[in-house]
């Protein structure tokens, strides 16, 4: 069967959901639901029992289900069909205090998702507010509106011309050079996405995020970006690290900030080592996460280093 990408992006959403549904319940009926999807996707589905005793966030689907142009975009859906689900399934009494740090990293993950995917999101406010309830039936309920809502939202169209916006004034760590060659890379980021140029397009994303994080680093943490090893040379420390010890100073467990650079970067270095050619919808996409980013750093710096 033909999917244009807005049905494929639903699917994929579904699929999410019918392997969570089979991992918290693996039963026949829930299997048939994942094989009905993926033969409908033209996936190549393992067996049962290969599946039956992994737990669905656990879960590494085969490297060829997003092999397409929106693969990213298609492998995001995914992923907010399982952490959907996850989310309702936690929410069901009893709640031991154990989930509590499953629910915040689902939700973290989700919101993220869902600034990527431009899916409004009113959609998931509104889902998590009844799922905080912790009502059975009135979850139950919350999950069939989410996913008709979902179906609706999905909207793959993106426009031609990328517009960055700073909104949050740059923080006093800032240095004025450093501010005009952001705003210079985001600049040339809207060119080469105006140009169909999405693989760079990506890339210049990812070096906005990573002068935003070099540039809080020293500042947030009173460390140095650079260590000295053994042999007593300047070794940079990796982005992963640095925004490891941010995350250990708070500055981004708030409002999915840590999410939404990981996103960033992985999708950076898809566009760098992946043969791959990303998409138009990709590019968009990760362009509008690295502004939202951006603000997101920006008032924090703003609320947090008062000088």
């Amino acid at each position: 069967m033909t999917y244009d990408k807005k049905s494929k992006a639903k699917e994929f959403f579904d699929l999410g959901i019918a392997f969570a549904q089979f991992s918290a319940k693996a039963n026949e009926e829930n299997y048939s639901s994942i094989r009905k999807i993926a033969t409908s996707l033209e996936l190549a589905l393992p067996e049962r029992d290969r599946i039956e005793d992994q737990i669905w966030w656990d879960f590494e689907p085969p490297p060829d289900w997003f092999e397409a142009s929106d693969g990213g975009s298609f492998r995001n859906h995914y992923e907010m069909g399982m952490l959907s689900y996850l989310r309702f399934l936690l929410a069901l009494p009893p709640l031991p205090n154990t989930r509590i740090e499953q629910i915040d990293a689902s939700v973290q993950k989700l919101t993220a998702l869902f600034k990527v995917e431009r899916v409004p999101e009113e959609i998931l406010d509104k889902y998590l507010a009844v799922l905080d309830m912790g009502d059975a039936d009135e979850a139950n309920t919350a999950l069939r509106e989410f996913i008709l809502n979902i179906h609706k939202s999905i909207d793959v169209n993106t426009k031609d011309r990328l517009k960055f916006n700073r909104g949050e004034p740059a923080p006093s760590c800032f240095e004025e050079d450093i501010l005009d060659a952001i705003a210079q890379v985001l600049e040339e980021a809207s060119v080469c996405y105006e140009n169909k140029c999405y693989t760079a397009t990506i890339t210049l994303c990812g070096k906005v995020i990573e002068t935003l994080i070099k540039n809080v680093y020293t500042p947030v943490t009173g460390k140095e970006i650079y260590t000295i090893n053994r042999n007593k040379e300047q070794i940079e420390r990796s982005f992963k690290n640095m925004c490891n010890d941010l995350r250990d100073q708070g500055m981004l467990l708030s409002r999915g900030v840590g999410e939404q650079l990981d996103l960033i970067y992985a999708h950076r270095n898809g566009a760098i080592h992946e043969i791959r050619i990303p998409s138009q919808d990709e590019a968009y996409s990760i362009a509008l996460l690295t502004n939202d980013a951006m603000n997101h750093i920006f008032e924090y710096c703003n609320s947090h280093m008062q000088s």
